[in-house]
């Protein structure tokens, strides 16, 4: 009888919960008036959410003509085409090991040069540019970036800072003139 009782008991209890969730549910839900939160401001959104919120532009077919004008941009600067020397300089601003390099673009802030070595951004490279005065003309400027193009040749963008005045550093320009 003990277990009889138990499981009349149990159907009792689940009997209650299903009234309870029917009254529940038949409770009318009281509307809220927002017009009270109307100023307060929102949270502040972080930059996944601003940009989940952010409308999307339409897209339009894309035709050849634009995309051939949004890819070739020149980059800043005026052709360069010259030889030059160059090496890489230590912590004591001694030079390295003398390469020779082929200049790409020149502009008041930086040089774009070829070379078939790589140097890594933040190193310091001195360049010897042979032009036709007989003494070469010295650059010194800082990797920016070094990206490789093909058949073993590298593209080497340096932003000018000022030459060091070191005594290795016109020893090893002096040597270039010869």
């Amino acid at each position: 009888m003990g277990h009889h009782a138990d499981s009349a008991r149990g159907l009792r209890v689940a009997g209650s919960l299903e009234a309870s969730i029917v009254t529940a549910s038949k409770t009318p839900i009281r509307e809220r008036d927002w017009a009270a939160y109307s100023a307060v401001p929102p949270p502040p959104m972080g930059p996944a959410a601003r940009a989940a919120a952010a409308p999307m532009e339409e897209s339009k077919p894309l035709e050849v003509a634009d995309h051939l004008e949004t890819k070739v941009s020149k980059a800043a600067g005026y052709e360069f085409d010259a030889e030059m020397d160059a090496t890489e300089l230590d912590d004591r601003d001694r030079p390295g090991t003398t390469w020779t390099a082929r200049g790409r673009r020149l502009s008041r802030s930086h040089v774009e040069i070829r070379s078939r070595r790589m140097s890594y951004p933040g190193r310091r490279v001195l360049l010897a540019v042979h032009l036709v005065d007989s003494e070469p003309t010295p650059l010194f400027g800082i990797v920016r970036s070094c990206q490789y193009e093909g058949e073993g040749l590298y593209d080497i963008a340096l932003d000018f800072v000022p030459v060091p005045g070191r005594a290795e550093v016109k020893d090893w320009l002096h040597e270039r003139g010869r």
